[in-house]
């Protein structure tokens, strides 16, 4: 079991017993911690984070998700409170309150059987010569998805010939285990998503390290485990942690995300290091339909594979949720979404085990850094008061953009670097601020978004001749001159995004 019960806590809205009909004796009785506070405080309350730290809880219970009544801002609630999650939310409004008892009877039980129902017909898919390859990542961590998305997704994936790769957690392996065996017998990939959807953060090495060797070992049971997925909860160590927990594989957004005018181009080429617990890959995430329309996540797919072929790979992975893409009010548009990647777009289907990876670029790693998404970067007290101004560091440009086209532009010169917000000393190093320290007797003001490769070779010599250098961004003048060239359209799909968007705008006025 990797689940601690005994730390695990049950955030009830007072109308819960009344809607549901449990109250917190129920969840009480089951062994569970309760604190009885108003939905409406989520995300918008700071008090509501010390209540909550004050019970001594890793992991909350959320009985209602964003998608219900009320909208809580559950993200907001969890980023600030560093706790993992689950929730017993149904996951479609109109039946709201039958299937969050059916959840909360799951819990209270430890276990709920899930009846999934079985193909009737396959779609004959056609063997020959194919324009590239997609992978559907599934992030499985609500109750609601289990019972109420699984029995909906695995038919569709059985008739289109799809084989998905399925992050699942602890919460979902010890109450559903028959679900997460099927998805292995029908030849879905299951792997790491955290015993208890915990963020690693802040953790020693060796305490993630048995945190993720305790849930791997849970989901051995099942099958062959080799990934894990934490993004947003990860730091410098974590990437150590995996490879130390005898996993081969981890994985994090390269989002082709529309910004403004445009979207933005991020890599989605596999990378593989070469460390003393042996070899780890990093497999970028291009595309998330989370909240996105699917108009939206299309034009995503698109750009990743622009970008993909330029780097000569043709790949692209897209992350989906059982809660979310299995919904009533989502479940066309997903079957919709699964029949333009493998008909109009003709690309096979492969789990992320199945990617090839390359050879790692050198026998040793100069260093592995896992670097914060683009929503936690911030200005930082030092770089606030400085001479230049601060937009090179806003989201997304600074993440998604100007250091990954350095970061990329070194490891096709044979430095390989992953960039990070925990940078530790002693190693050679990239600093990058607002993330870094000044970690180098030389500090290099350059703007990658204008010449990568350039700027690559520089850095290069740099930290050769150095050992580490800090980067800032270039005088104020030029670092606006970049960000106007910057939000330039240069597609058709940053012109339809673009006009989509303005027409919104106007007819919400």
């Amino acid at each position: 079991m990797s689940v601690d019960w005994d730390r695990v806590l049950v955030l009830m809205d007072p109308a819960d017993e009344e809607q549901f009909g449990f109250t917190s004796k129920d969840f009480e009785s089951a062994g569970l911690h309760v604190l009885v506070a108003s939905y409406d405080r989520i995300g918008r309350d700071e008090s509501l984070v010390q209540e909550i730290a004050a019970t001594g809880c890793e992991a909350i219970i959320f009985t209602r998700n964003d998608d219900m009544h009320g909208h809580p801002r559950i993200a907001d609630l969890l980023r600030a409170s560093r706790k993992g999650y689950t929730a017993v939310s149904a996951i479609d409004r109109q039946h709201w309150h039958e299937q969050t008892r059916e959840c909360i009877k799951d819990l209270l039980n430890r276990h709920g059987e899930v009846a999934v129902p079985t193909c009737s017909e396959k779609i004959a898919r056609s063997e020959g010569k194919t324009d590239g390859t997609f992978s559907l990542v599934f992030d499985f961590e609500q109750l609601g998805g289990a019972r109420f998305g699984i029995p909906r997704l695995v038919p569709m994936l059985e008739s289109l010939g799809i084989h998905a790769t399925f992050f699942i957690t602890g919460f979902i392996a010890e109450i559903y285990p028959p679900l997460v065996q099927l998805l292995v017998d029908l030849g879905h990939e299951i792997a790491v998503h955290g015993a208890m959807h915990e963020f690693l953060q802040g953790r020693t090495i060796s305490d993630q390290t048995a945190r993720i060797s305790r849930h791997k070992e849970s989901l051995v049971s099942f099958g062959d485990v080799r990934g894990a997925n934490f993004i947003f909860r990860m730091d410098a160590h974590s990437p150590q942690a995996i490879c130390e927990a005898g996993l081969r594989y981890f994985v994090l957004f390269r989002k082709h995300l529309f910004y403004r005018t445009r979207f933005i181009e991020s890599s989605g080429r596999v990378r593989s290091f070469r460390t003393p617990e042996g070899d780890l890959v990093l497999i970028p995430v291009g595309v998330e339909t989370y909240g996105m329309p699917l108009h939206e996540v299309k034009a995503m797919i698109r750009s990743s594979l622009r970008t993909a072929r330029k780097e000569g790979h043709n790949h692209v992975s897209v992350l989906m949720h059982p809660f979310k893409d299995g919904a009533l009010e989502r479940i066309q548009n997903t079957r919709s979404l699964m029949e333009y990647l493998l008909h109009d777009l003709n690309l096979r289907p492969v789990t992320l085990r199945e990617l090839p990876a390359p050879e790692p670029a050198r026998s040793t790693a100069a260093e592995i850094l896992y670097r914060w998404d683009e929503n936690e970067a911030q200005v930082s007290k030092e770089s606030s008061a400085l001479d230049y101004g601060v937009s090179w560091w806003k989201p997304p440009l600074y993440h998604s953009r100007r250091v990954e086209d350095l970061a990329d532009a070194l490891e096709n010169g044979g430095t390989p670097v992953v960039l990070t917000s925990d940078v530790r000393d002693g190693k050679k190093k990239i600093a990058v601020y607002p993330d870094g320290w000044q970690c180098g007797s030389e500090n290099v003001r350059l703007d990658p978004i204008v010449s990568p490769d350039a700027t690559a070779e520089k850095v290069s010599r740099l930290l050769h001749e150095k050992g580490g250098i800090s980067i800032s961004p270039p005088a104020k003048y030029m670092d606006t001159i970049h960000r106007i060239m910057f939000h330039v359209p240069r597609t058709l799909d940053d012109f339809n995004m673009l006009i989509r968007r303005l027409l919104k705008r106007a007819f919400k006025q």
